[in-house]
């Protein structure tokens, strides 16, 4: 079962020819220093299968009803996945990731990896950050709280 991307107020998201011959167009948070650092991890492996990695916050400037809440998958026939389920779509095409997929998708284990993965993101820009806020907090958590 796929999870279509979250929009705002149900408005459809249509994949435009930014997704065309490619593997689909991999739409992550460019400003969340974790969110980077795993695309530096994968960057070669998922390009050489003809992903291409696209910032979320650009991809929204022409598509603003979609949520910057979790990461998107543009495929070129068309869906679009969105967290956890766009997650391990490509964990599916990363042979030393794809045993944490199947695992994951598991009955039961899928509900786990869904709220985990929602966690996470709400809590994204507490990781990683190397900032200095107010009471030595990341100045970028006040965005998510």
């Amino acid at each position: 079962m796929s999870t279509e991307i979250t929009v705002k107020e149900g408005a459809a998201v249509t994949v435009d020819s930014r997704v065309q011959n490619t593997s689909g167009l991999i739409l992550y948070d460019d400003q969340c220093a974790v969110c980077r650092r795993l695309r530096s991890k994968v960057d070669g492996t998922l390009t050489r299968k003809g992903f291409v990695f696209y910032s979320l916050h650009q991809w929204r400037e022409t598509s603003p009803e979609m949520s910057a809440d979790e990461m998107a998958l543009a495929l070129p026939d068309g869906r679009m996945l969105g967290g956890a389920d766009a997650f391990l779509y490509l964990c599916r095409r990363v042979w030393w990731l794809w045993p944490f997929a199947v695992v994951a998708g598991l009955p039961g284990i899928r509900a786990v990896t869904w709220a985990g993965y929602r966690w996470f993101a709400a809590r994204r820009y507490r990781f990683g950050c190397h900032c200095e806020g107010e009471a030595g907090q990341c100045s970028l958590t006040k965005r998510n709280n």
